[in-house]
């Protein structure tokens, strides 16, 4: 508090006396919000005018500034552009004594940016060697702060660039099939930083086929053969079969459609399609099998708690879904694109695995569901 003087105890007319000033206490707030000043002012003529004006400190950044709502009012409200150490002072003038001021300490704290990626959807499909888009924008109530956007691919490379009007959009070719989590990163100049991933499939046509039949320890079992039947092809030719345990007992269902199939240089391989009520994902390495069951009436895609998974809570990356070893049965996954199919050996489903023509453009549309002896539908 400044200002204030006793008044002569002479007799003579008291002398005016110098306004009283206080600035109130030290402040702290987020930047791009505001803070109240709880300052006060009087004089012993009445109110004195009064005006506010701010300071940056040391460990502010060159462009940041204050605003207050009202700089002729004791009790203010004041809005920082970016984070750092302020000084407020609060001058008083009564018109005839020299101003008075006092000041207080605002400490603005830095808030990290607010990331929302707009594309890729999580299973986004993607044909190898075509550009896949990355649209991000962001908000950072520090108006005052730039940023700097990260994309990692998730095939060994990283993309780094500044954020442009708000934004963190780019674009990356994949020149081999898989499931890549993307991982888009904006970071402010004071180390706030906010991220948000998001898993895309990339197939490749020429990427060959996968063919087998198989049982896991707790009785699920599978059959598939599944290729693209041209190098120009969006979507798999094949039929798969699954059957399932549930609470409801063993479920078994025919592939309708497969989405796509996804086979890896490293010989991984996931395959997505659905029955006529039934969605599914499988993923196979050399053996070993995961399968994965929900209802379509969940989604088009596996909802968190799926009616099967043989590996709860693992990843849906074919990099890190951890397929069980297989009981019994056998896998051909050949990584180099060659015509036709092969057979599916028999008796997995109680004759579901039946002989595959080589010529397949039909084979899409092919599968009915069915039910297996004391199972259900699907």
């Amino acid at each position: 508090m400044s200002g204030g003087r006793i008044p002569p105890t002479d007799g003579g007319a008291p002398e005016d006396m110098e306004p009283m000033v206080d600035a109130g206490s030290d402040v702290s707030v987020d930047e791009g919000s505001p803070v109240t000043l709880k300052g006060t002012a009087a004089d012993d003529n009445g109110t004195p005018a009064t005006t506010w004006k701010f300071t940056p400190g040391d460990n502010v950044d060159e462009g940041a500034t204050c605003t207050f709502a009202d700089a002729s009012a004791p009790r203010a409200t004041l809005t920082c552009t970016d984070d750092g150490t302020y000084t407020a002072t609060l001058t008083a003038d009564d018109g005839v004594n020299s101003p008075v001021s006092d000041s207080a300490t605002v400490t603005v704290r830095n808030v990290a940016p607010t990331l929302k990626v707009a594309a890729p959807a999580d299973w986004d499909v993607h044909r190898v060697n075509s550009d896949v888009e990355v649209k991000a924008s962001f908000t950072d109530p520090g108006s005052n702060d730039s940023h700097t956007c990260k994309v990692t691919w998730d095939d060994g490379t990283t993309s780094a660039f500044p954020a442009k009007d708000g934004a963190c959009d780019t674009t990356h070719v994949y020149d081999h099939a898989g499931m890549d989590t993307i991982t888009v990163e904006v970071t402010d100049d004071d180390g706030g930083k906010d991220d948000s991933e998001h898993m895309v499939v990339v197939y490749d046509p020429r990427a060959g086929l996968v063919s087998g039949t198989g049982t896991l320890a707790d009785g699920a079992g599978y059959g598939i053969t599944a290729k693209y039947p041209t190098t120009g092809s969006t979507v798999p030719a094949g039929t798969v079969t699954l059957a399932v345990p549930t609470e409801d007992g063993k479920r078994a269902l025919v592939s309708t459609h497969l989405d796509w199939l996804v086979i890896t240089p490293e010989v991984k391989v996931a395959v997505k399609g659905h029955s006529a009520t039934h969605g599914f994902v499988g993923y196979l390495e050399k053996d070993a099998f995961r399968g994965v069951v929900w209802p379509l009436s969940e989604g088009p895609n596996p909802p968190g708690k799926p009616l099967y998974d043989s590996t709860p809570g693992a990843d849906w990356d074919v990099d890190k879904a951890s397929p069980q070893p297989l009981r019994t049965g056998l896998t051909v996954i050949d990584t180099g694109w060659i015509p036709g199919l092969p057979i599916l050996s028999g008796g997995l489903l109680g004759g579901l695995g039946s002989t595959l023509p080589s010529v397949i453009d039909g084979l899409p549309t092919l599968g009915a569901d069915v039910s297996t002896t004391g199972g259900s539908t699907v």
